[in-house]
């Protein structure tokens, strides 16, 4: 009997982006969603332990990416800075990620809503070093969806 791993690998991980309404598929090498939150204590009086609760604010989102030719990645957040320069209304950007376990037998969907992009980061570890974005994006909503 073979033994399957039924775990998420980065290697099974697909981010497509929608900037404009036009896809793009990036390609992560890390990434990181972090829940932003106040975390509620209200003391009652004669209670012996307060009340807790934690209220979501938004979520911080970070993307250390490669750029190629297909994603054009730089000149699709370039072109997005035009657009605010212009004072257009801003360009829509939406997320979604999909994660297979390795197994083959699970397919998990999630979507970040509310899309707001930070400040561009780019590097490069020099001549022989892939061109990589840090993409730090800020979204009101994080959610799974059905899987297509």
């Amino acid at each position: 009997m073979a033994y399957t791993q039924p775990f998420i690998s980065g290697k099974n991980t697909t981010f497509r982006v929608y900037f404009g309404g036009q896809p793009k598929t990036l390609f992560v090498k890390s990434w990181s969603i972090k829940e932003i939150a106040v975390e509620v204590k209200d003391d009652v009086n004669g209670e012996l332990r307060a009340r807790l609760d934690t209220i979501t604010e938004y979520f911080d989102c970070n993307f250390e990416c490669y750029d190629d030719s297909n994603t054009a990645l730089l000149e699709t957040l370039l072109s997005a800075i035009a657009n605010d320069d212009a004072f257009n209304p801003q360009v829509n950007i939406s997320q979604g990620t999909i994660f297979r376990y390795q197994d083959g037998s699970t397919v998990k969907a999630f979507t970040l809503n509310g899309v707001v992009r930070n400040p561009i980061d780019i590097k490069s570890g020099g001549r022989t070093e892939r061109l990589m974005h840090t993409c730090h994006v800020r979204a009101t909503d994080f959610q799974q969806v059905v899987a297509a």
